[in-house]
């Protein structure tokens, strides 16, 4: 089953070097995603990226208080379909992060929802990057 997730890009120095990974390494679970960095400096630009994750168990990202699991919607579904509490929540823990939760709002369809989202961290997001079935 395949999930959307908000998951923070770690530090990690590893025989004298330091590298810059997702969350999702610590678990051994393969992603779509891109971590976009400075040119110059080669640093992440933010602390955290969308992905989308198809395991069989996704309790252990679940579980995981850093990383902000995304409502299990229908990507082809409308953003107001999904319950109000869990619409609620998705934009509070986005906010937290830094997101102008007003724009990702401002979408219809959820699709767009993750469009946005993914925009806000890279502006040459593509939902095709992420959205692979």
């Amino acid at each position: 089953m395949r999930r959307f997730y908000i998951v923070p890009i770690d530090r990690v120095e590893a025989d004298g070097e330091v590298l810059y990974r997702t969350r999702l390494e610590v678990y051994a679970i393969q992603y779509n995603g891109s971590i976009p960095s400075d040119p110059v400096t080669g640093l992440p630009l933010y602390g955290e990226i969308l992905v989308s994750v198809e395991v069989a168990d996704h309790r252990p990202l679940r579980n995981d208080p850093d990383i902000i699991a995304l409502p299990d919607w229908p990507v082809s579904g409308k953003l107001n379909g999904i319950a109000n509490a869990e619409r609620n929540a998705m934009m509070a823990k986005l906010a937290a992060k830094g997101y102008n939760t007003a724009n990702i709002s401002a979408t219809e369809g959820y699709r767009d929802t993750l469009t946005e989202i993914g925009l806000q961290r890279d502006p040459q997001f593509r939902i095709d990057w992420v959205d692979v079935q």
